[in-house]
């Protein structure tokens, strides 16, 4: 069944809603809620504009919400597309990776925020510390301290990157 959008006049009238037939139960559970993803996934998809970088970011951080990791870093790569959410897409993506413990490929995409001119802006905070945190994994500690050294110059207090950076100075025995 196809969804089609439609502006629902009784509500706020920007407010759009994505209508679908709903897909076929079986008893089984699991394969229920996996067929409605599905489907859910390619109604919304299928309308989303591809131009659309909020909704892309949006999308992504509900796919994560669900478990859909795949899903989501395809929705990131694109929202990163767009630079209003630049940081926050390659952000989200990193910590996709990190999730999984894909150590590597959060830092080739992190590596990409770095040319972006508010990196070392508030608003670049989580880029810097997640490549800290995908550094420090891949026993990079040289580029990890260089990238928390910068998380704590923006904000000593961030998550815990006080104690990481203590951590990684400290005189091996």
């Amino acid at each position: 069944a196809r969804g089609t959008w439609s502006a629902d006049r009784r509500d706020l009238p920007f407010a759009l809603r994505l209508r679908v037939a709903e897909p076929r139960h079986r008893r089984d559970e699991r394969a229920d809620l996996e067929a409605m993803l599905i489907h859910f996934r390619e109604g919304v998809v299928r309308y989303l504009p591809d131009d659309d970088y909020s909704g892309h970011f949006d999308l992504g951080m509900a796919f994560r919400d669900l478990g859909l990791t795949d899903d989501a870093i395809a929705e990131f790569q694109k929202a990163a597309r767009g630079a209003g959410q630049r940081l926050p897409a390659y952000e989200a993506l990193g910590g996709c990776f990190v999730e999984r413990g894909q150590f590597a490929m959060a830092l080739a995409a992190l590596r990409r925020a770095l040319t972006d001119p508010d990196i070392t802006s508030p608003g670049g905070i989580g880029v810097l510390y997640t490549l800290g945190i995908s550094c420090e994994a891949l026993q990079h500690n040289a580029e990890a301290i260089r990238y928390y050294s910068q998380v704590s110059a923006i904000d000593p207090h961030f998550r815990d990157v006080a104690s990481r950076l203590t951590t990684l100075t400290l005189p091996t025995p």
